[in-house]
């Protein structure tokens, strides 16, 4: 139909959504990074939607510490510091996680909105924290306190969010080759 493009690559044969081929492409990307990264004119177009979507993510992260905060908190008490603070930032941002990877049902005809999300909110976080270390320079404690804060709060759901996008693509790109 029109929205995927009938391929011939060697003697298979292979429906290539519009999405990765944008119509321009004669055969299906070789590299991971091809498919992920093609050359396009959308590409202003899929970022400024990614970014809003990080946005949206960061929402959804805020939300699901906000409410695993209390019950961790009760659940981890007895536990040795360091265990009951790798607890109580692993359990929220799985959970986080878990409920941006809806977004990969939300977008079936582009599927790198969700890895390109977790780019822009990479980018964003590293600007945050680049221009918050340098309004406090000469704070030490200040900057300490902000640097733990985007040990635990950031770091993670970046993380795990990065990993599972990428992997829910890569999966998408090998059944298109």
């Amino acid at each position: 139909g029109g929205n995927a493009t009938t391929v011939h690559n060697g003697g298979n044969t292979t429906s290539v959504p519009q999405s990765l081929n944008n119509g321009n492409v004669t055969s299906v990307p070789r590299s991971f990074r091809e498919a992920l990264f093609p050359f396009d004119e959308n590409r202003t177009a899929l970022n400024r939607r990614a970014f809003l979507l990080g946005l949206l993510f960061t929402g959804i992260y805020v939300l699901t510490f906000a409410a695993c905060n209390m019950p961790l908190n009760v659940f981890t008490a007895r536990f040795p510091p360091f265990a009951a603070e790798f607890i109580r930032t692993v359990i929220p941002a799985a959970t986080g996680t878990g409920f941006c990877t809806l977004s990969w049902l939300m977008f079936p005809r582009e599927r790198r909105m969700m890895p390109f999300a977790f780019r822009s909110l990479t980018r964003l976080s590293v600007i945050a924290f680049v221009i918050l270390q340098l309004l406090l320079w000469g704070e030490s404690d200040a900057q300490w306190t902000i640097a733990d804060f985007f040990a635990r709060f950031v770091i993670a759901p970046l993380f795990m969010g990065q990993i599972v996008s990428l992997w829910l693509f890569y999966r998408h790109w090998k059944r298109l080759a």
